[in-house]
């Protein structure tokens, strides 16, 4: 059921980061690719000896939405097929969903999202390389909202965390999230780039850094021993048909649907997509996994038969009167017998 798990960890953040190129349960964004379109408008956000992205393209917050959610969009269909056609189907359906939520976030009180860091985060998705996860450019930028005032998106802070008990349909409270070095835990997650370990944030490993295990590195990347026994380097994870050591986690490419076959001991593909009506389900002894396309579903008939069944669109009937196993399409839920979209509250 690996893909199950990956579909949970890309919408678990599905309204605070979008992780293209990476699926991480660290307590930061590790792909560092976030809905609130971030950077600092002074210098990029880029590290030392990383590439500038400029805040070229459109001049309009809608516009600006538009370009910088296709090419996170398009990021995905280059560095993570699997993951997009998993979840998507295509980049026209991913950029629907995710330049609406920027339109939301871009007019957002005391909100730090400009049209330029919406550039510069659309420059980065569409210029740096697939194992470049040096995303600081994509940042959520410092709102003009103090600690424990309301919010709903994270740019809207000073402190670049809106804490949400109550879900994506709720209004939060401006945080600070902690910083490198300072303590985190299960209720203070730390912040961008960084993940919580043995209760202290420490920095996700990016490409060609110190790791001293697997599932260490940001993104897909893996850990490749340096010949040192007790540590290694950050890696592009490997592709299709190149060999690898089966039962060892993250080396092939999950985000191109790619695992180690135990028998030929090659990165190949661990799940077949298919769409509405065809048969899906579990591997057999001849074929993979089979999965829905587009975040369908794959209940179990009273027959005992799993076929793919499609996402609902907005507007379309719900619950009882829709399709058995149907749910409706992310970003909206079933009100009163119809998908609508996930209201975005006030927080005055």
């Amino acid at each position: 059921m690996r893909s199950s798990t990956f579909r949970t960890c890309v919408h678990c953040s599905l309204f605070a980061a979008l992780v293209l190129g990476g699926c991480s349960t660290s307590g930061g964004s590790a792909s560092g690719v976030s809905l609130d379109g971030g950077g600092a408008d002074g210098d990029g956000g880029a590290l030392p000896g990383k590439p500038t992205w400029e805040s070229s393209g459109p001049s309009s917050p809608e516009a600006a939405c538009d370009h910088w959610a296709e090419a996170l969009c398009k990021r995905s269909e280059r560095c993570g097929l699997h993951f997009l056609r998993l979840n998507w189907g295509d980049v026209a359906a991913c950029t629907v969903q995710y330049a609406a939520t920027c339109r939301n976030e871009i007019v957002a009180p005391g909100t730090g999202t400009t049209v330029q860091s919406l550039n510069r985060c659309a420059n980065y998705s569409l210029g740096a390389e697939c194992s470049d996860y040096d995303a600081s450019v994509c940042y959520p930028q410092a709102g003009r909202r103090a600690n424990g005032e309301p919010c709903f998106s994270n740019a809207q802070c000073t402190g670049r965390r809106c804490i949400r008990p109550g879900g994506a349909a709720s209004c939060g409270t401006c945080a600070t999230a902690p910083g490198l070095g300072e303590s985190c835990g299960p209720t203070s997650t730390c912040d961008n780039g960084l993940r919580c370990t043995d209760g202290k944030c420490v920095q996700v490993p990016l490409l060609g850094m110190v790791c001293t295990r697997q599932g260490e590195c940001a993104g897909t990347l893996r850990c490749v021993p340096d010949g040192n026994l007790s540590t290694g380097k950050c890696a592009p994870a490997l592709g299709p048909g190149e060999p690898c050591l089966p039962f060892q986690t993250q080396q092939c490419n999950i985000e191109q649907g790619l695992e180690c076959n135990r028998d030929s001991k090659l990165c190949a593909e661990f799940e077949a997509l298919v769409g509405p009506g065809e048969p899906c389900g579990a591997a057999t002894a001849s074929a993979p996994r089979t999965g829905c396309l587009a975040g369908g579903t794959c209940p179990m008939s009273d027959g005992g038969v799993r076929n793919c069944v499609a996402r609902l669109a907005e507007n379309q009937a719900c619950g009882s009167t829709a399709p058995a196993g149907a749910e409706c399409v992310f970003g909206t839920t079933c009100t009163n017998g119809v998908c609508k979209l996930v209201p975005v509250p006030t927080c005055p």
